[in-house]
């Protein structure tokens, strides 16, 4: 919460507004009751005059030195009365704040409100953006201009069905000089005119076509300008060079895209004002669809749940009620802000990261690496949950790697023979150059396929065999694979759907299997590759062995992302290392029974779960238990340590019954 104490101006000079309050101080005046939330421009507090019990909101702004601000006159902005504008009370002026008493709005903001409404339409749409247009009409008819329309400047009154939205912060434009305004455009560009990216003066034309863009985002769900770097979006926005491909804006009305088009013109002087805005065929209700737009909700939530993420850890609030917090939360430091300052080449925020940990709060780790430099750009929360999950010091930590020789495992007894249903090791990994999941482009993802379809043309013998894509099988197929444990589950998993794991799926996802499905590839599931060796039984010589030949063979094509500390990168920071797991199916039931396996597990490094893969239950006492460390060890010494620990719960197991 800012430091609200005022002190008596004695230079006229320091004024920033001419006819702010100044003689009593804002403290002596209103009662500071909570921190509402904070942005570019500064804090939104809730309060109350003192003596009353009417509450408000209070926008404080500091008045950095830096910050040339010339005297402005606001005496206008106290006069505005329009059920569609949020209404300016009064303004005080310190020698260090302004502070500006504006209606307390209960509401939501309009996004949040409308991912909550079933059904919504084309109808509903108009309905919404005929009161911003009113808004707009009553605020541009007072000769004023908003400056800095975007979607969180536009709130409902209260939490009733027939509220009214209306447009908040209208003071900051009036009163603000361009320069202090740029702190908000660089976090909101999708919502800025043209000229005002040029540094021109804001007029009213700039406010439509904030509007412009607001519209597509109700209507699709999404930002209107689709680019991979800020010089690709400028370009794009200097152009009115919209998405007009997605799948969510060719199912609009030819109406509604009309809309969009007069609003998101290049020229100021082309662009449709708003009375004509207001008169519009769409808006006045001719071919407006109501067919209801529920993938446009499903891409809106998206973009709701990115935006609470980022409240969220501004205000360090990654908490639960839980009494074991994920390690995410553990090592979040304090000063979260420097943080979402930072991001990746790949235009990766820590945001991105922590994103399946705040929608999530039963996460056992919950942070994920959308693109390979997140381990070194936020080296404050990736590392220590590094050396907490995989118990080492990360600081002296250096990748090591030998496969060594796979007839060098340990055979397990025959009396095991029957309790051991099957074998598999597998690797992920992450093709050099591309970033994970999250990040990838349709492009990009099919690119990755193509390049891996050439490396497995190179599979000879036993490993020969065939790949098949996803979106082409069917649905029996499917199952059938899924059933049988050769194929990944269809993008079922909440943690990694949350961090992004499966945009556009099933495109471009596949399985490479060999004719004697003891060999598999998934391509583009949560790492870029999964390779995998399997049979069914205890031999796992056999499989190690080729699965070492696979790797080799296929690494003649494909080259795969290796950090010097941290070996093979990954999406989930617990795969990276070696990036190898060696598991098995294995039937314990007395043991899973009696409540110790999960404990006896632990002390040997393995990890247990149900046979369906993470976060999945047990099935007839069969449970699927594997090495939890990945890394500071070879790929040797970790398959061998998990065959001991089998050895060693297979003992427990026997001498239960």
């Amino acid at each position: 919460m800012p430091d609200t104490k005022s002190s008596k101006i004695e230079n006229k000079f320091d004024y920033w507004i001419s006819d702010s309050v100044k003689d009593a101080p804002f403290e002596e005046q209103y009662e500071i009751i909570s921190e509402l939330s904070s942005g570019p421009f500064g804090t939104n507090l809730k309060c109350k005059p003192r003596g009353q019990n009417l509450f408000c909101c209070v926008k404080t702004i500091s008045k950095n030195k830096n910050r040339k601000v010339s005297l402005k006159e606001s005496s206008h902005l106290l006069k505005l009365n329009h059920p569609n504008v949020n209404r300016v009370k009064e303004i005080f002026e310190s020698s260090d704040n302004i502070y500006i008493v504006s209606e307390l709005l209960i509401g939501s903001e309009a996004l949040e409100r409308i991912v909550k409404r079933q059904p919504f339409t084309e109808r509903e749409a108009v309905k919404i953006l005929k009161q911003i247009l009113e808004g707009l009409k009553y605020i541009h008819d007072e000769g004023l201009v908003h400056g800095n329309l975007k979607p969180e400047n536009l709130v409902f009154e209260n939490e009733n069905d027939e509220s009214n939205v209306k447009i908040t912060d209208i003071a900051l434009y009036p009163i603000l000089e361009s320069e202090l305004l740029k702190h908000a455009i660089v976090s909101n560009v999708q919502f800025c005119a043209p000229e005002i990216l040029r540094n021109e003066v804001g007029n009213p034309a700039s406010d439509m076509w904030s509007l412009g863009a607001f519209s597509y985002l109700l209507l699709c769900g999404e930002e209107p300008f689709k680019a991979e770097t800020d010089e690709e979006l400028y370009k794009k926005i200097f152009k009115a060079s919209y998405n007009t491909t997605a799948s969510n804006y060719e199912s609009l009305s030819a109406n509604a895209k009309d809309f969009i088009m007069k609003l998101l013109t290049v020229d100021p002087q082309k662009r449709m004002t708003v009375y004509q805005a207001l008169n519009n065929s769409w808006i006045l209700g001719k071919a407006t669809k109501n067919d209801s737009l529920n993938a446009t909700l499903d891409s809106m939530r998206v973009i709701v749940n990115k935006k609470k993420t980022q409240a969220f850890l501004n205000k360090q609030a990654l908490k639960s009620k839980n009494s074991k917090a994920s390690l995410t939360q553990k090592y979040l430091p304090k000063d979260v802000w420097l943080w979402l300052q930072k991001t990746t080449k790949y235009g990766t925020t820590m945001v991105d990261c922590v994103k399946s940990a705040v929608e999530n709060p039963n996460s056992s780790v919950g942070l994920y690496a959308p693109d390979p430099d997140c381990y070194d750009t936020f080296p404050e929360i990736f590392w220590p949950v590094i050396s907490d999950y995989h118990k080492v010091d990360v600081y002296s930590l250096k990748s090591i790697h030998d496969f060594g020789n796979p007839n060098d495992l340990p055979d397990f007894d025959s009396k095991y023979a029957d309790s051991i249903v099957s074998s598999r090791i597998r690797v992920g990994r992450t093709l050099d150059g591309f970033p994970m999941g999250p990040k990838l482009s349709r492009e990009t993802r099919e690119e990755i396929k193509d390049l891996m379809i050439e490396s497995f043309r190179n599979l000879q013998g036993e490993l020969y065999g065939d790949f098949f894509e996803l979106s082409e099988m069917s649905y029996k197929e499917r199952d059938s694979l899924i059933e049988s444990h050769y194929l990944f589950a269809d993008a079922d998993d909440k943690y990694l759907k949350s961090a992004g794991g499966y945009s556009d799926w099933p495109l471009n996802r596949g399985i490479f299997m060999n004719r004697k499905k003891t060999f598999v590839v998934w391509l583009n599931e949560e790492d870029h590759v999964r390779i995998i060796s399997i049979q069914q039984g205890s031999n796992i010589k056999q499989v190690y062995s080729r699965l070492v030949k696979g790797i080799n063979i296929i690494e003649q094509k494909a080259k795969f992302a290796h950090h010097d500390k941290f070996g093979y990168l990954t999406f989930c920071p617990t795969n990276i290392g070696t990036g190898l797991r060696a598991s098995v199916h294995v039937k314990l039931p007395k043991l899973g029974a009696s409540g110790k396996l999960k404990q006896l597990c632990e002390s040997l490094n393995l990890q247990p779960r149900g046979v369906h893969g993470e976060n999945s239950e047990s099935e007839g006492g069969v449970y699927d238990i594997s090495n939890k460390v990945r890394i500071g060890k070879t790929e040797f010494d970790l398959v061998n340590s998990m065959c001991l620990g089998i050895k060693k719960l297979l003992d427990e197991e026997f001498a239960m019954k």
